[in-house]
């Protein structure tokens, strides 16, 4: 699964990245680093709303809520959608077909159990570059507080790699920058191609960082966060 994700890099970089003609100001949560970002808090999105339009950058909700639902809370359930499955869910299918997302981070934390108790890791691709989660996002007006439209989104997950595994069995999945146009193009509905595309990464492409329990505390989002505690693994 993925609970947890950062987003340290600086948003010029990134931006270039993903979207090199924006030029509209951030929101004022991305202009620091985020260091454990967490379900139900805004997190960075790129998306493309209607076919022919160009990628945007919006601030969704982590935390999918389906179009139907009337109750805000049913997204904290609904943070991890599993690719295997993805297509057939009442709850992921719509959204699946037509809007598809990419949720822009540089690395998520996961937590394998040891005789001591629960050890953190931060897990990053070895270029410690910024990356692309699958996402789904959907727009919701029933569930929404004060009537207005809200837009939420979930994570993709698929197995986890035999490097990962040894932490968790499941892995989010990552977009390959050559895949993200079609990822995101919301008139395309191949769903068999679109699923060829949510696997897991290469083995020898990451490294996972031991670092402090203080990430496990959902307040806690400062540089501790991220800092190690002992060396980088990497695939032998």
């Amino acid at each position: 699964m993925c609970g947890r994700y950062t987003l340290r890099t600086p948003p010029s970089q990134w931006l270039q990245h993903f979207l090199p003609d924006w030029d509209e100001e951030l929101p004022s949560s991305l202009q620091q680093p985020r260091y454990n970002i967490a379900p139900t808090q805004n997190v960075a999105c790129v998306l493309q709303t209607k076919v022919g339009l160009p990628r945007e950058l919006q601030m969704l909700r982590w935390g999918l809520v389906p179009s139907w639902a009337k109750e805000l809370s049913i997204g904290s359930r609904m943070i991890n959608a599993r690719s295997e499955t993805v297509a057939e869910k009442p709850s992921f299918r719509k959204a699946f077909a037509a809007r598809r997302c990419l949720v822009i981070a540089d690395g998520y934390y996961e937590w394998k159990t040891t005789s001591d108790g629960k050890q953190a890791y931060l897990i990053e691709n070895r270029e410690q570059s910024v990356f692309a989660f699958a996402g789904l996002w959907e727009a919701n007006a029933n569930a929404s507080p004060d009537g207005n439209v809200i837009r939420t989104c979930t994570i993709l997950t698929t197995s986890g790699n035999d490097f990962t595994r040894e932490i968790h069995d499941r892995m989010p999945v990552i977009i390959a920058d050559h895949d993200q146009t079609r990822w995101l193009d919301p008139g395309y509905h191949d769903t068999e191609k679109l699923q060829s595309l949510l696997v897991a990464m290469p083995n020898d492409s990451l490294q996972m960082t031991p670092v402090a329990k203080h990430v496990g505390n959902v307040r806690n989002h400062d540089k501790q966060c991220a800092e190690p505690i002992g060396e980088s693994l990497t695939w032998a």
